[in-house]
This record gives structure tokens, C-alpha cells and sequence, in this order.
């Protein structure tokens, strides 16, 4: 959210101040996107032996709170 003076954008200095909070905007949405990738990543069902599915999906389908 904006000051509530605003942000001048015709000024070099509101230039500025544009590009950095989409500087900061772009590396917030890469490092939700680095996070949610990981967690997915740790979500994912292993495979036993016998070929069955076990792991995190079937606790959570279970709802299982262990």
C-alpha cells in the first residue's frame, strides 16, 4: 500500500521507489513459490516393496494427527 502522500511516479526518486516495491514484490513471489514447491515436494507418497502408496497422503486422508 501506497504512502498516503502518494508516489510520484514523474519524479526520477518515485521511479525509483516503483521498480524497487516491484523488485521486492518479484523476490517475495519467488521465495513463496521456492516454498511451496518444497513442501510439495515432501508431500509426495512413497512406494513400499509390495507396491503399495504409503506416506503423508494417506495420513492426511485419514486424518490421522500423530
Amino acid at each position: 500500500m501506497l504512502h498516503p502522500q502518494g508516489l510520484d511516479t514523474t519524479t526520477p526518486a518515485g521511479k525509483a521507489m516503483l521498480q524497487m516495491m516491484g523488485v521486492f514484490a518479484e523476490f517475495e513471489r519467488a521465495m513463496i513459490r521456492e516454498r511451496v514447491k518444497a513442501a510439495w515436494s515432501g508431500l509426495a507418497p512413497k512406494a513400499t516393496a509390495d507396491g503399495c502408496d504409503t506416506g503423508v497422503w494417506s495420513e492426511l486422508e485419514l486424518g490421522s494427527s500423530e
